[in-house]
C-alpha cells in the first residue's frame, strides 16, 4: 500500500492520530511516521514510549520476533534502533525516537536476501 494514512492509537497516554506515509517496491517497503502526544508527555520518561512503538510495529506484523534492538542518539535525541525478523525472511528495521511531545518513526521492510544486496550496494540498510 503506498499512500497516507491516519489511523487513531490507543496509548498509554489516551488515544492519539498516526500519521504515516509509505512506499511499496516489489522487494522493499519504507515507511515514515510520526505520532503528536498530549502535551501532558513532556518531561516523562521515554523508555515506555520508545517501548510501545517497538512492539506495537512488531504486534502489527503476524509472526515477527525480535533480533535486536539498541539504544542510539538521532540528533542528541534518544531513540532505538531495531531489527525484527518476520516470516518468509522478511526483515524489519526500525528507527524512532521522541522529539519533544512528537514520536518519530521510520521503518523498511525487505526480504533478507535483497536486504544483504542493498548492503552489498552501499545503501542505508546496512544498519
Amino acid at each position: 500500500m503506498n499512500g497516507l494514512l491516519h489511523p487513531n492509537l490507543e496509548t498509554r497516554v489516551g488515544k492519539v492520530k498516526m500519521q504515516i506515509a509509505s512506499v511499496e517496491l516489489p522487494s522493499r517497503a519504507y515507511m515514515t511516521a510520526y505520532i503528536p502526544y498530549p502535551p501532558a508527555v513532556l518531561g516523562k520518561p521515554m523508555t515506555p514510549f520508545l517501548d510501545g512503538a517497538r512492539d506495537g510495529a512488531i504486534r502489527n506484523v503476524a509472526g515477527a520476533k525480535l533480533r535486536k534492538e539498541k539504544r542510539i542518539l538521532i540528533s542528541n535525541r534518544r531513540g532505538r534502533e531495531a531489527i525484527a525478523d518476520a516470516p518468509n525472511n522478511v526483515v524489519m528495521i526500525m528507527r524512532y525516537f521522541m522529539m519533544e511531545d512528537f514520536l518519530i518513526e521510520a521503518v523498511v521492510v525487505v526480504i533478507e536476501a535483497s536486504r544483504r544486496t542493498l548492503i552489498q550496494r552501499g545503501s542505508l540498510l546496512a544498519l
